[in-house]
């Protein structure tokens, strides 16, 4: 009798779980191709396709809306029109609920089309940054350019850019001389020039931050919220799901290896 009582138990718990969860999961993002937006062969990114795949294995349907980044994380935070945010970093959402395992990793570097003796190889140098700084409004960049840019003394050397695309127009003034250098994901920029300014002359690389994870984050509001993100740290987790992740990025990108360089 105590057997029998405690399956039902167990049965009863798992089916609250369940249905805890939202049956629609509206995530907001920007757009961040080639890890989210939407493209005329009909892809949407790789981070939106692996996270409607991840979804939809639990019978949840991500509903995925774009805006301006800034707006994407009010919306998130107001927690109705949005649950949630489909990629995040710590300092981009600092109150919201993050998932342990990130969903893959980014590595953000400096482009300039301008030749001149500065190269990005510690946090020290960009202390001796020459020129003006393109950078997207409430965007993430790590640890050192995030304090850098948050440093009152060097506002003046920064220009933010702001809307749905920022970095189409941090590229368009880097062209015009009226920023010095940019900084963006090493792979958006491989992506835009392969895909949307092919035989356009490309920004040179003067380096790199150290590579970063990012994650998927969640209103801590919503009831539900614990007990998703808990299922998605297992799910990130999953070696079946990374390797189907591995085959959605070679799908965007021809050599899926050069995101861990």
């Amino acid at each position: 009798m105590k057997t029998g009582f405690a399956l039902i138990w167990i049965l009863f718990s798992l089916t609250s779980v369940v249905s805890a969860n939202p049956e629609r999961l509206k995530l907001a993002t920007t757009d961040w191709c080639p890890y989210s937006c939407v493209m005329a062969n009909d892809q949407n990114g790789i981070v939106q396709e692996y996270v409607t795949y991840i979804l939809k294995k639990n019978n949840l349907k991500a509903v995925i809306s774009t805006y301006p980044w800034s707006r994407a994380i009010q919306l998130a935070n107001e927690g109705i029109f949005a649950h949630g945010l489909l990629t995040a970093v710590p300092s981009e959402a600092p109150d919201f609920l993050l998932t342990k395992t990130p969903i893959m990793t980014y590595q953000v570097c400096f482009f300039s089309y301008d030749e001149f003796n500065w190269q990005y190889q510690n946090p020290t140098d960009l202390n001796e940054l020459q020129g003006r700084l393109g950078v997207i409004a409430d965007y993430g960049y790590g640890g050192p350019l995030d304090r850098f840019i948050a440093a009152p003394e060097n506002i003046n050397k920064i220009h933010f850019a702001k809307g749905g695309n920022a970095t189409d127009q941090l590229l368009r003034m880097l062209l015009v001389n009226r920023i010095t250098v940019m900084a963006e994901d090493k792979n958006i920029i491989a992506w835009h020039f392969t895909e949307h300014d092919k035989g356009k002359p490309e920004p040179k690389n003067i380096g790199c931050l150290a590579e970063q994870p990012f994650f998927l984050a969640l209103n801590p509001n919503l009831p539900w919220s614990r007990s998703l993100i808990d299922l998605l740290d297992q799910e990130f987790a999953q070696p079946d799901n990374l390797e189907v992740l591995q085959h959605i990025i070679a799908s965007y990108i021809p050599q899926p290896a050069d995101l861990t360089q």
